[in-house]
């Protein structure tokens, strides 16, 4: 039994014996952050397999309350998962049903939800003491390095975000709002930074407002079937 699922991620890679691919799932356990695996058939049925896979960090023993604590590169080749309760991300290879661990890398202050494009891959950090996007270069083989000095503060310190997610075409990095601040205008609000070619986001962020109560996640017209 998940006793706190944070997310769930579909690979469809087939492999011999695999039918139609895997499915992941996020325990966001305090004693210990695990990935719990799911082979899936072709007609999309899943079945929990008898293993879990730690991520060697930690969860905070609750839902995340945001989008996107699990996410799969493009490919399906590496899956990247949050630890909240200890401040870092595990970056895994894909094989199948099988994960390889890779990495764990310092994320600041509650990662609760990642984005990825081309070779970069930003984080949302949650918490009131450290509210904000952070990037990060993916190198060839999955890794993470930590783009120096790329945390971004949000428009508002007590944002309580509910997902960071790229643009479809990379350009820009968006950040829902689930407060609503009566101190700013607009009150309720998603923000929207600009990526450089240099991989760093705008040092100030566009506050755009969302024309709704507790934006959580979104989705682009323009969005590839996998993102």
């Amino acid at each position: 039994m998940l006793t706190a699922v944070g997310t769930m991620m579909a690979q469809n890679g087939r492999r011999p014996g695999e039918g139609g691919g895997a499915v992941f799932a996020m325990t966001n356990a305090t004693a210990g952050n695990e990935i719990v695996v799911y082979s899936r058939n072709a007609d999309g049925a899943i079945e929990r397999l008898n293993r879990n896979v730690p991520t060697r960090g930690l969860g905070i023993g609750v839902d995340t309350d945001t989008q996107g604590p699990l996410r799969l590169s493009a490919d399906h080749r590496f899956l990247y998962a949050v630890n909240p309760g200890s401040d870092n991300v595990t970056v895994f290879e894909v094989s199948g049903t099988r994960l390889k661990f890779l990495q764990i890398v310092d994320a600041g202050d509650q990662p609760l939800s990642l984005t990825l494009t081309d070779d970069l891959l930003y984080v949302l950090n949650g918490s009131v003491a450290g509210n904000g996007i952070r990037g990060f270069r993916i190198a060839s083989d999955g890794t993470l390095t930590p783009l120096p000095n790329s945390f971004r503060a949000l428009s508002s310190p007590i944002a309580v975000p509910g997902e960071v997610r790229f643009s479809p075409d990379g350009g820009v990095i968006l950040v829902t709002h689930k407060t609503t601040n009566v101190l700013l205008t607009p009150q309720n609000a998603i923000d929207a930074f600009t990526i450089g070619a240099d991989g760093y986001a705008s040092a100030t962020p566009v506050r755009n407002e969302s024309f709704g109560l507790r934006p959580f996640s979104w989705r682009s017209a323009m969005t590839p079937d996998w993102w």
